[in-house]
């Protein structure tokens, strides 16, 4: 204590902890307060969603509150109740079931096997284990004594299972032949394995599905097990196949085949995985004495040979296996997601000696899991083997349809509810944790549903070529067949002309398969192609007759020629008249007049050349494609001609040529009528190409279009573009400039996207508007001049067209400015120095569309 200070005193020491408790609380309480917050924030968010009913598929306003606050914070409902719902049932049920496992009474199993034999079947898990796999063999067999109620019986054991889940823990799977006529109940040879390695009471459910509907399956249940005096606990028995599967069916005495197992494990093992091995895998016989199993040797033969003919494509497959039960085995394997036991390795048939079929025989299903599609969808060519058969298919989706019906699901949980809690009793006295989790059956349930009742069933369409009866090309618009039984236009229900249509259905990755189907009207009754029609259909195994629209135009317009122009090959070459230099990459259009009845295709690159004295008359639909530049050179009193004697020439296309095409003294047309002929439309078109056209004079004789430009820098001088259609020279998305150029007697100038230059233009009796700025266009003009005019210059929206001495004499309309579109501002007209005489209206001006004269507004 330093000199002067007090001595310390209760009080002292009382004021200084009350200090540190105030100071404590100042900097700390902001926390605590928003601690408490986020804490009670959380507590009501858990509150919530453990107030949800488990069952997705009861509507709870609680539910949608839930899914609100969790998709608020982050997190996804559906996985988010899945999860709780686990929680809240192993936490609330966790007493009850381990009550029921300590109540139940199962059955029990006691084996003896001689310690030298047992450490023979341990020596050959631990090299499974070493190896990842196993191949079992008939020396891995060891003598074995069973003692069930008050038999005792022997036989022989092995390691069963050919993957590490059956052996990796301590319930090895055991694999048991018993000798002579020794039975446990009905079965020669059975197997026990772990409860999880067919996924609990999934395999159980599925087995009872199967029995339920009469399809083949085996004995399956779970008992406790004792080796050597050593309790293990809870095991599942499987009957195994012998003759003993078809006396469980109460079926008669039959072959057991099925496709080699070794066989595909080997290749597994080996990573050879088989190509196609349900067509080339070898076929086994199940069960070692066909006399001993009360079948002969031709119902074994039969057996196989069906089973053969069937994947080699001999037969189809419902004169290879019971319809009804094939069918009902498949449907039952979508809903109660059977991903394993139907795989080729894994799936069993019996041969039934009287209906000479065979059967599926449901084993090994590890079912229970979430399906994506049904089997009759699946392109694995497995399946495809099945379902190809349309018999077989159509069965299979009316058993789907059932199975998949209200009530059907919960009838089955209703009416297995007994078995199921003396089983899964005897689970819960070794795992008091498991759950059996009825979602995927739901789920699968739904997948189901979707695939029978798609969005669309079928596409249709008009076909165009019908006169005095209704044809509609059909086709199936998804993977399932569907029969079409009458076409409905307003009050008329027509009917197909040969009987109800089946449409096979699209595979996927592949186009709508089309027919045309004709329809016949019923008596009296008038067909009005104008008139919305609908084609009545069902997917075949539904009950569900749906409506799909017809769409009113026709599915290929116009010809099957559409585009045959530009997917020709170049054949210059094949021309007496065109000579080519591969050297200089050209093609010479030799002097002289030429018909030309089909179209020339210039090499890609190639420049397409001419001189004077050359003229090329195209007839018959002729065309002429170039894909480099034109460089055509007349003179003013020896022009280079080209046009069309029969009025179907298709003109001249130049594409995406990377060097300018020149064309000077050259006259063009007339040609075909714009869309009669075979090209582009126009009678000269330029595609990502330059041009300079230099005194070039282009007659569309009144119906064809003359010069089209995308994409394509230009100049044009000198030149004279008549009896254009409308438009008559048209310029996409383009720069370039127009110099001392007429249009007359037909259409005008149009502009798109693009940016010209008109200096000295002359537009005399043109239909429509002379000078039209599209949509996002700019002009810059000078002493253009319209006479005889619809309308003599036109502005849309997000265009300006900007001229200096405009002349406008004899116009409905002399100016016009576009109102405003989306995306667009209001088209502008600037205007200086103009004449406007005798127009029937000066100026429109469209919405908020301007005109300015002189640097004032025009009048409205």
């Amino acid at each position: 204590m330093r000199l002067g200070d007090r001595p310390s005193t209760w009080g002292d020491r009382a004021r200084r902890l009350l200090h540190g408790v105030r100071r404590w609380f100042r900097f700390r309480c902001v926390r605590l307060f928003l601690l408490t917050l986020v804490l009670l924030a959380a507590g009501m968010v858990v509150a919530v969603v453990l107030s949800v009913p488990d069952d997705p598929a009861v509507t709870n306003p609680a539910r949608d509150v839930a899914a609100g606050v969790l998709s608020a914070v982050g997190l996804d409902p559906k996985d988010t109740f899945l999860i709780v719902s686990g929680i809240k049932t192993v936490n609330i049920g966790l007493p009850g079931r381990v009550i029921q496992g300590a109540l139940s009474a199962p059955e029990r199993i006691e084996l003896d096997i001689a310690q030298v034999d047992f450490q023979r079947l341990a020596y050959v898990r631990e090299m499974a284990l070493q190896q990842g796999y196993h191949l079992p063999s008939e020396e891995d067999h060891v003598p074995v004594t069973v003692r069930y109620r008050d038999q005792t019986l022997h036989g022989k054991a092995r390691l069963k299972g050919n993957w590490p889940d059956h052996w990796y823990s301590g319930k090895w799977s055991l694999r048991f032949k018993l000798d002579g006529d020794d039975r446990l109940d009905h079965m020669g040879e059975f197997g026990i394995h772990a409860p999880r390695v067919r996924n609990y009471m999934a395999e159980w459910i599925f087995q009872q599905a199967l029995a339920r509907e009469g399809v083949m399956g085996v004995s399956y249940r779970f008992v406790d097990v004792t080796i050597n005096g050593r309790s293990m606990g809870t095991y599942a028995l499987e009957q195994e196949f012998d003759d003993g599967v078809a006396w469980f069916n109460e079926e008669p005495p039959g072959p057991l085949v099925r496709f080699s197992k070794a066989a595909v494990h080997q290749a597994i093992v080996a990573d050879r995985r088989m190509p196609d091995p349900e067509r080339t895998v070898v076929l086994d016989v199940l069960g070692e004495n066909a006399t001993a199993g009360g079948y002969s040797e031709n119902e074994t033969a039969a057996a196989l040979q069906l089973l053969e003919r069937w994947r080699s494509g001999g037969l189809p497959a419902h004169d290879v296996f019971d319809l009804d039960r094939t069918a009902r085995y498949f449907a039952l394997s979508d809903l109660t997601g059977n991903l394993h036991g139907d795989l080729i390795h894994n799936i069993r048939f019996y041969y039934n000696p009287i209906s000479e079929r065979l059967e599926p025989v449901g084993v090994d299903s590890n079912s229970g899991w979430f399906i994506d599609e049904i089997k009759g969808l699946t392109t694995r060519p497995y399946y495809r083997l099945f379902f190809d058969d349309p018999v077989l298919t159509e069965r299979y989706l009316e058993e789907l349809e059932r199975v998949s019906a209200d009530g059907y699901l919960e009838a089955l949980f209703t009416e297995t509810e007994p078995g199921f809690r003396a089983n899964v009793s005897v689970i819960y006295r070794d795992e008091p944790f498991y759950n059996f989790d009825p979602h995927p059956y739901h789920a699968n349930r739904e997948v189901i549903r979707k695939a029978l009742h798609p969005h669309r069933a079928i596409s249709a369409y008009v076909n165009g070529t019908a006169v005095s009866q209704p044809l509609v090309d059909l086709g199936a618009s998804q993977p399932l067949p569907v029969e079409v039984t009458a076409l409905r236009a307003g009050d008329i229900r027509a009917l197909p002309e040969s009987g109800p249509v089946r449409l096979t259905g699209k595979a996927l990755h592949e186009p709508v398969q089309f027919q045309t189907v004709a329809f016949t009207l019923p008596p009296g009754a008038a067909w009005d192609a104008s008139v919305p029609m609908e084609v009545e259909c069902r997917v075949l195994g539904t009950m569900e007759s749906r409506l799909e629209s017809v769409a009113p135009a026709p599915r290929l317009p116009g010809t099957e020629d559409a585009g045959r122009l530009m997917r020709l090959p170049a054949n210059s070459a094949n021309f007496s008249f065109a000579v080519t230099d591969d050297d200089r990459r050209t093609v010479l259009l030799l002097p002289g007049s030429h018909r030309l009845a089909e179209p020339l295709i210039v090499p890609e690159g190639y420049a397409l050349l001419s001189g004077p004295d050359t003229s090329i008359d195209l007839v018959q639909n002729a065309s002429i494609v170039v894909r480099g530049p034109v460089l055509w050179e007349g003179t003013e009193d020896r022009p280079i001609r080209i046009g069309s004697s029969d009025g179907t020439g298709g003109g001249v296309t130049v594409l995406r040529a990377r060097n300018a095409s020149t064309l000077v003294h050259v006259h063009l047309g007339p040609f075909a009528s714009q869309g009669a002929g075979e090209g582009t439309g126009a009678a000269l078109t330029f595609l990502e190409s330059p041009a300079v056209l230099d005194l070039v004079s282009m007659d569309g004789g009144g119906s064809a279009s003359l010069l089209r430009l995308v994409d394509s820098p230009f100049t044009i001088t000198r030149s004279a573009f008549t009896k254009g259609a409308v438009p008559a020279v048209s310029v996409e998305f383009s720069n370039g400039t127009i110099n001392r150029t007429r249009f007359a007697d037909g259409g005008g100038l149009l502009l798109s996207g693009s940016e010209v230059g008109l200096d000295a233009g002359w537009f005399e009796r043109i239909a429509g508007t002379a000078v039209l700025a599209g949509q996002g266009s700019t002009l810059a003009g000078r002493e253009v001049a319209c006479t005889g005019v619809g309308t003599a210059l036109a502005s849309e929206s997000g265009s300006t067209a900007s001229v200096d001495l405009l002349s406008v004499h004899d116009a409905e309309v002399a100016v016009r400015a576009g109102e405003a579109t989306t995306g667009f501002a209001p088209g502008q007209v600037v205007l200086r120095a103009a004449t406007l005489a005798n127009a029937t209206t000066r100026f429109v001006q469209d919405g908020e569309g301007t005109i300015t004269l002189d640097g004032r507004s025009a009048p409205g």
